[in-house]
Order: structure tokens, then sequence, then C-alpha cells
């Protein structure tokens, strides 16, 4: 998709509010006029203090019309009423995200070229579609097959994107990880054939005075190891590394947004299979916090493979703020079904800075508690700490972010549960499969440091 400026073009479409338009729609209705010489499609936001976000979906409908009518340029009209400078970078950045295709065929669709034509194409414009084309990356990345996209693509991948963005990148093999003492990310990946990987990528701009590190877990494929999940639940878990995904198309396209503070991607790739090699339900291991952890449960891995990224957050890297994303727990469906994302923190900045990106974004975010009492609840008997609360699922996203907040020592952290929107067809600019959900809430959150 092109962005041209100009004010003129056969295919129009119009936003309107609610009893101020000709044709009686409602919130999210539209009406098409077409006479096969122009056509205006004509969009209804709500009342006007409408929802944003309806922008974003008049141009999923926009999109769809332009594909039906075989149109290769719309224009966005904006009657009185509307901030166009407003509007218009929400209309290109929902165009953008509908544009978003997946075909492994082996006979491609050829995919019709649409250019949106703008009256003005501000800077604001380019940065909305930079996010959009940040988050239809991180689902091209997730929606991967298992079988192409391995831990090993993805080091390859991390060291594309540095060379893509100019960014510093380290990458961890097995050799390395267990020279470190990496060990929990070891175990994880203990049961199978391919490497474990954690990749570092490092955007550092002039005269920084933070450092913020984002961190994401990064399952390939998520059998559920010796705790084998049913057949039916491995269908999509292959998007058990949407957190890792979130976080290298942050640092692609992090020179896009410019934030002012040092920013520090770090992912662990690895897959989760049973074998007989495969780490075990009571084993103990110590981590590269130094803490030891009493496995419980195989198939809570990704509280793990994060529990060594985010030591490395601390003791590494030294980040002021860390921030992690991650597919961690089912729970959170349950909690919030799929309309928002479930935040975990100690820090009253991160949750505001959080809090308002999503509502900017529509990623919204949701705080659960953090009491004391839940960080008893994954207290080890035999070790320091276990990887699950209880196995009668009390409380199971709350006490997977206790865990992990024991491997941050004492910076300002948060954690981002994007497993309920791992996927989100309800929204029209997103559709099937892999969601890409953080990403632009990430992007838009480290603006505000």
């Amino acid at each position: 998709m092109r962005i041209k400026k100009g004010k003129a073009c056969p295919y129009v479409v119009s936003l309107c509010f609610e009893k101020e338009n000709d044709y009686g729609l409602k919130e999210g209705e539209h009406y098409l006029f077409n006479d096969g010489k122009k056509a205006v499609l004509t969009f209804c936001v709500g009342n006007k203090d409408y929802n944003r976000d309806m922008v974003r979906r008049a141009a999923s409908v926009a999109n769809t019309v332009a594909h039906k009518l075989k149109k290769k340029e719309l224009l966005l009209d904006c009657p009185k009423g509307f901030n166009y400078k407003e509007v218009a970078p929400l209309f290109a950045q929902g165009l953008t995200l509908s544009r978003f295709s997946l075909d492994y065929k082996s006979k491609k669709e050829k995919k019709a070229v649409l250019n949106l034509i703008l009256k003005e194409v501000t800077p604001a414009v380019k940065e909305a579609v930079a996010m959009a084309e940040a988050q239809n990356y991180s689902r091209q990345l997730a929606n991967m097959p298992p079988n192409r996209g391995t831990p090993e693509f993805f080091a390859r991948e991390a060291k594309k994107i540095a060379k893509t963005s100019n960014l510093r990148v380290r990458v961890l093999d097995k050799k390395a990880l267990a020279k470190k003492g990496m060990n929990l990310a070891l175990a994880v990946n203990s049961g199978s054939s391919n490497g474990v990987y954690l990749v570092h990528l490092i955007y550092k701009p002039a005269k920084a005075k933070k450092r913020v590190a984002i961190v994401g877990k990064g399952i390939t494929f998520d059998s559920g190891g010796l705790g084998i999940k049913p057949g039916k639940s491995m269908l999509d878990m292959n998007l058990d590394k949407s957190g890792a995904c979130d976080v290298l198309a942050v640092m692609r396209y992090i020179r896009e947004v410019k934030p002012k503070v040092e920013v520090h991607g770090i992912a662990i790739f690895t897959e989760n299979l049973p074998s007989g090699t495969a780490y075990k339900p009571s084993d103990v291991i110590e981590s590269y916090s130094g803490k030891t952890v009493e496995v419980q449960h195989t198939d809570a891995e990704g509280r793990l493979i994060l529990a060594d990224a985010l030591a490395y957050a601390d003791k590494d890297v030294k980040a002021d703020y860390i921030i992690d994303v991650a597919t961690l727990t089912g729970a959170m469906l349950t909690t919030l079904g799929d309309k928002a994302i479930g935040l975990f923190t100690n820090s009253k900045k991160l949750s505001q800075i959080l809090s308002r990106a999503g509502d900017d974004t529509f990623e919204r975010v949701w705080e659960l508690p953090m009491y004391k009492e839940y960080g008893e609840m994954v207290k080890s008997d035999i070790a320091d700490i276990k990887n699950i609360g209880s196995w009668d699922g009390k409380a199971g996203s709350i006490t997977a972010a206790k865990f992990l907040e024991e491997f941050v020592g004492k910076r300002e952290w948060a954690h981002l549960d994007i497993a309920s929107m791992m996927e989100a067809e309800w929204l029209p600019y997103i559709g099937k499969r892999g969601s890409g959900a953080g990403t632009r809430l990430l992007l838009e959150s480290l603006k505000a440091f």
C-alpha cells in the first residue's frame, strides 16, 4: 500500500456521525453508493465522542469494498466535525493492518494494489503506518509454521533486523547459555533436537539517560513437554512465540518511532517437546539468577525461559525498566476474554504508561492485583520457588506473574500477558490467526519515557 497526496478519486470513503447522516446509520454501520463510475462508502463512527478505533474499523470495511469493486485507489473524506489530522493516521493505520495476509499455498494469490489518497501526509500518518507495519511483521513471524519458524530461523532473523535497522545484536546459542548458567532455558529445550537461542538487540540514541528492556517469550512450538497437551490444544501452539515476535517487530521498526531512551530487545527461542532427554516434573533447576526452581508442570515452560531472560535484563543489561510480553497463561482468556491484555506490575509509572498507550492503540490493558499472598502460592517446600501456584488453577495468571517477579531484582517491571489477545478475529482489521497484539502497545509506550 502506498500513500499519496491528492484531492480527487473515483472511490471515496466518508465518515459520519449518528443522527447526522442521510442513511440512518448507527455506530459501525455503512452505506455504499456505486453507479459504476463513482463509489462513495459512508461509515458511521458513532456519536461525536466516538471510540477512535472505529476509524480503523472503517478502514477495514473500505479495504474489503475496494477488493470487491477492484478499486486501486481510495480517498479519505472527513466532513465538518472531524479533526482530519487526528483521523488520517488512524485510517491509514487501520488500512495497513487490514492488508495483512498469510499465504503458504503453492499457487500464490496476487494481491491487488491499493493506494490511499490523503489531502496531507503528515509525520503522524507515517508513524501510524510504521506501527501497523510492525504489527503485520510480528503477525508474519508469529504465524509461521513450526517447521519453518524454528529457533535457528529466529536467531538469523535477529541478525538481519540488526543490519536493516542499524542496531547492535548479540546472539547466545546453547553453548553460550550453558556457560552463563541459563539452566531454565536449557531445561525447556532439553526435549528438542533444535537449538535454543537468546537474542539481544540494542537501540542506543544519543544522550539517552535511561534503559528499557523489552523481553519476549519465544516458544516456537509448545507441545506441553512431558505434560503433553491434548491434540486439539496444540493446533495454535506455533503462536506461543508471539511475545518474542512482538519484540523483534518493535526493534525492527524502532527508528520510525525514535524513542529517547536506550531500548534492549531480548527474547529466548526454543521448542518445548517430550522426549527421552526432556526435563521432568519434580526436577529442581538452578536459574541464571541463582534461585532454584522446582518444576511441577512442564507445560508451564514459558515462565521458565522468561525467568532467565528477565534475570539477564536485570544482571547484564541493568535496565531501569523491564517490560515482558508473553502468551503466558490460558487463564488470561478466561479472565478477560479476547478483549484486553492482562497487566501485572510493581510500578505505578509503568502502569500509567502502558494504560495510556493501550487506550491510544486499542490494545487495552487491565491491571490485576499482585498481593504478597499470591507470592506465597509459588513457594516450594524443597526449592526457592515452584513453577505453578496450584493444580486447581487458582489465580493462574497472577501466580505466573508472581513467579516472574522473583527474577527482576529491584527493577521497575511490568508483565503483559497477551494470551487473551493472541487471536482477535473480532477486530475487523485483524481477522483470523495470530494478531500481533502488543506490538503497537509497546511502540507507543516507548515514546512516553
